[in-house]
């Protein structure tokens, strides 16, 4: 401990001179921050904030099979699972740099984009409007697989039979245009009908083929103002791929229709100059004098075949096509961009509008500010000039935070490959993503900055009153103090380091915010404050500058014979809460379907034929059986699905795919969806603008009548007075496609003038991926906590820490569901935030205990145990006090998810203040048997 003293001077001039150093680093340290965040404008912003759109795109690994089957004949599954892992290997890098490049072809300002997990990318637009929204995810999920294939040798001949025989391929007629002859699309209507068929594709590619070789590949034109289509015959090998791509642009052809110049780069353009000679006429493979035609394949779709009529040596190709200006100018963007490694597809899409966006800024900063003046003018009023130094300290931490920011988020940077909210760009210096957690935890930390200083402030006190001058009570108030606050503040910064590498989404960004903030507040409260007291000492010595008002007399409460009744009502709203919350969780009967296949139809044609069979959705998915010798298909249908036996509907629906049952399980599901956000359980949440209020009721039946069932509905209010606004929230299960909230509601009530706010779509997936990630982080939390207490007292006063947080988790989500809040991303920080706000609140007491316990004689555990609650009443009723003033600010001022975090935290900061003193001291005392432990020294604890 001796390290951290510092080494006081007689004279105050020469402790002066010894302090200039620090005074220069502070400056330092002030300068370097304020660089980073003036003008304001340099302060990124997250979606919440500041509107846009977020993906998150997963590899579509049962697509990247379908293609792997389709492309060889007779692979076995053995293969396919091989072939498949080939193409996976290092997919997901290759994936980041092909769609990073990507968006940034489309011009969308501050893109954040960054890896999730093993299989997943994160995509952040922001300020982006629908528009761009629909270029950004057609770029996003196309594969841009450019293809250079050989047409038949006798195309043009096979072409003319099959007109001259009358055939089309299902859902085209033969029409003809002047001399010429095409296919043409039936009637729309029935065109789609036919396209439903997950078989369709392969019947076209394989139709009136001259061998397997080849497929049937129709190339989109337009006739006299019609489309139509012209056939081919196209090699399933491929000559040559886009790799070799240098750069595509947008050119115009001679019927000024927009088409799309490609040029290859010396490697391609030698390839392609071997390419074009051998198939010109009296090539190497084409010694006839016949024209062939080389077809330009992207993506599987065929844009033009041209004919080769001689060796072209300068690498230059054309694709065109029956393109309007801006899809071949997005088309040229995608080829320059790279081609996709794999397929992926979109999981999960979030939609936040600007003006939802610019609102929750000025809620938060409205209230952070609010709440960290009304701490300012407490710590002013009952501390008097310690409490000016401390509210300059408070400033400071404002200013230092964003540096604080900055090295967490770099130091976390090491440790986690998910680097989420806080990727740099372009692999600059830049400052984390602000999110709306992000400013809930800056508001937080500015009541709990004040905690180290309450702490220090009473040990003067108390110091005072021994008689000790002014540096002997400066020096002694700081060294009592210092344990407690390093173990307090350490046990929240474990936690939200825990947030940071296990958790997800907005968790992660009020863990990085929380912890820059304790660590800055740890410096100025401890470091500043005391250079701000030396320099006091060297204007005067006397005790008056640490004169402070005192509210809180010496008390004597027997604390301790409370604990029966405190156990008895916290278990009483524990078990009554807990209850209420089991009955609302539904059991569903379900039926698992275990069906042999022979061909695999994919996942999502499996579960939309069930939809439009019955309206519910179902889960499927391919997976290895071993008793079966390969894979299999399982299917889970819940009760009213429309179906009662699984196979018998999929051999109906798809009879070439050969579904055969296998097995048959009945099981019971727990649907926790009343308790859940769908954060955690996978759905729909849409956030609406209106002109006129429409009844709950109302809306409900409207949503009934477009197929949307069980829908969650509530109106929300932010802001007060002039500035107060209402939304309307409706959360539902994962919809159909085709089937929207806005569209419905707009069609019912046309007047009431709905906008979407905010949208999100979170896939079942990436639900049950989060409430893992949550449990995973607060078991982890729960680990570290009760390691680092047994280390630094002994494992009784851990495990009454622990336990006490359980309780805290437990009254606060009991009292969440009494206000109707499910739990949700944001809710879980709040409790996260518990868990440590709890165990800082608990260590404090500890502290005391173990102070007292090498100090105090002749007393027994229990007295020593009200002694030291006596002790550090005024503290605990302070700093509980001053953080209950920001959240009470973010409670009144805070928008709808600020608000369940306010109100989550409100409960959960008196329940903490009550269980360190009720629960978390008894249950130590219960453990040792009200016999006196033998305490760690300090020089144990270290």
């Amino acid at each position: 401990m001796t390290r951290w003293r510092w080494r006081l001077r007689d004279r105050g001039v020469a402790m002066n001179k010894h302090d200039v150093w620090k005074w220069l680093v502070l400056l330092v340290l002030v300068s370097a921050s304020s660089y980073f965040i003036i003008p304001l404008s340099k302060i990124p912003l997250g979606l919440d904030l500041r509107g846009g759109t977020s993906f998150t795109v997963q590899i579509d690994e049962e697509k990247a099979r379908e293609e792997i089957r389709s492309a060889g004949e007779g692979l076995s599954d053995e293969d396919v699972e091989r072939k498949l892992q080939e193409k996976l290997e290092g997919a997901q890098g290759r994936i980041l740099e092909v769609l990073r490049n990507r968006v940034d072809a489309l011009g969308i300002g501050e893109p954040i984009i960054h890896r999730s997990g093993k299989d997943r990318i994160i995509i952040q637009l922001p300020g982006i409007g629908e528009k761009e929204r629909k270029e950004a995810e057609d770029s996003i999920q196309r594969a841009a697989y450019l293809e250079f294939r050989m047409t038949h040798k006798r195309d043009a001949e096979l072409v003319n039979q099959l007109f001259a025989k009358g055939l089309a391929p299902d859902g085209y007629r033969i029409v003809r245009i002047g001399s010429d002859t095409f296919y043409a699309r039936e009637e729309e209507r029935i065109y789609k009908e036919k396209t439903k068929d997950p078989d369709y594709r392969r019947r076209l590619a394989s139709f009136n083929v001259p061998d397997r070789e080849y497929e049937f590949m129709l190339e989109e034109t337009e006739e006299q103002g019609h489309k139509v289509y012209r056939p081919h015959f196209v090699r399933r090998r491929t000559e040559m791929t886009g790799d070799y791509l240098e750069k595509a642009v947008v050119d115009y052809g001679r019927m000024g229709r927009p088409e799309i110049n490609i040029t290859l780069d010396p490697k391609g353009t030698k390839i392609f100059a071997g390419l074009t000679s051998d198939y010109a006429p009296g090539g190497a493979k084409n010694p006839g004098r016949d024209f062939r035609a080389l077809a330009i394949v992207l993506d599987g779709t065929l844009y033009s075949a041209p004919i080769i009529k001689e060796p072209i040596p300068n690498g230059r190709a054309v694709i065109s096509g029956n393109f309007s200006v801006a899809e071949a100018a997005r088309l040229a963007n995608i080829l320059n961009a790279g081609s996709l490694p794999v397929p992926v597809k979109i999981v999960e899409r979030r939609i936040v509008a600007p003006s939802l966006g610019t609102d929750s800024v000025r809620s938060g900063v409205w209230a952070g500010a609010l709440g960290g003046l009304l701490v300012a003018v407490t710590m002013c009023g009952y501390y008097l000039i310690p409490g000016m130094i401390a509210t300059f300290a408070l400033l400071l931490n404002v200013f230092l935070l964003p540096l604080g920011a900055l090295v967490v988020a770099g130091f976390l940077d090491v440790f986690s490959e998910m680097f989420s909210d806080y990727a740099r760009v372009g692999g600059s210096v830049s400052l984390p993503v602000l999110t709306l957690p992000g400013i809930a935890g800056i508001a937080l930390t500015i009541g709990m900055a004040v905690d180290a200083n309450v702490l220090i402030f009473e040990r003067i006190r108390e110091e005072m009153r021994l008689g000790k001058g002014f540096m002997g009570a400066i020096q002694a108030g700081y060294e009592r103090a210092f344990t407690a606050i390093i173990d307090s503040n350490l046990t929240t910064i474990i936690t939200a380091v825990i947030l940071f590498l296990l958790g997800a989404g907005p968790v992660r960004g009020f863990g990085v915010t929380l912890c820059a903030g304790l660590i800055v507040s740890l410096y100025t409260s401890v470091f500043v404050t005391r250079m701000c007291f030396n320099a006091l000492a060297a204007k005067s010595s006397g005790t008056g500058l640490l004169k402070m008002v005192s509210l809180f007399p010496q008390t004597n409460i027997d604390f301790m014979k409370w604990r029966k009744a405190a156990f008895a009502i916290s278990g009483a709203f524990i078990i009554g809460t807990s209850a209420l919350m089991i009955a609302r969780v539904e059991r569903r009967a379900s039926v698992e379907h275990t069906l042999r296949f022979q061909r695999e139809v994919p996942v999502r044609e499996i579960q939309s034929a069930f939809v439009e069979k019955g309206g519910a959705r179902v889960e499927a998915e391919y997976t290895a059986l071993k008793q079966e010798g390969g894979r299999v298909l399982r299917v889970v249908l819940p009760a009213g699905a429309g179906v009662a036996d699984a196979a018998a509907f999929l051999k109906e629906k798809f009879p070439d795919a050969g579904f055969e049952a296998v097995g048959v399980r009945e099981f019971a599901r727990w649907d926790l969806s009343k308790l859940l956000n769908i954060d955690f359980t996978g759905g729909s949440a849409t956030t609406l603008g209106f002109r006129q209020r429409v009844p709950v009721e109302d809306v409900r039946s409207a949503l009934k009548a477009a197929g949307i069932q069980d829908a969650m509905i509530q109106y929300e209010e932010s802001g007060s007075g002039s500035e107060k606004t209402q939304d309307l929230l409706v959360k539902t299960g994962t919809l159909p496609a085709g089937i929207s909230v806005e569209k419905a509601l707009q069609e019912k009530f046309p007047d009431a003038g709905f906008t979407v706010l905010a949208e999100d779509d979170i896939g079942a997936q990436v639900g049950r991926d989060l409430t893992s990630k949550a449990v995973r982080a607060m078991l982890w939390a729960l680990a570290a906590m009760l390691i680092y207490i047994n280390i630094r007292f002994r494992f009784g006063f851990g495990l009454g820490a622990v336990l006490a947080l359980f309780h805290d988790v437990l009254v606060t989500m009991g009292a969440c569901h009494l206000a109707g809040i499910r739990l949700s991303l944001t809710v879980f920080a709040a409790l996260m935030m518990i868990a440590g706000y709890s165990v800082n609140d608990t260590i404090i007491i500890f502290d005391r205990i173990r102070e007292n316990l090498r100090t105090v004689r002749n007393r027994s555990f229990l007295d020593v145990c009200n002694l030291s609650t006596n002790q550090t009443l005024s503290r605990t009723l302070l700093t509980s006090g001053t953080t209950l003033l920001v959240v009470i600010a973010l409670l009144l001022f805070g928008g709808g998810a600020i608000k369940d975090f306010s109100f989550a935290m409100f409960v959960g900061i008196i329940v903490g203040t009550y269980s360190s003193i009720y629960i978390a001291t008894p249950i130590v005392l219960l453990w040792y048997r009200f016999r006196t432990p033998e305490i760690k020294s300090h020089s144990q604890a270290r």
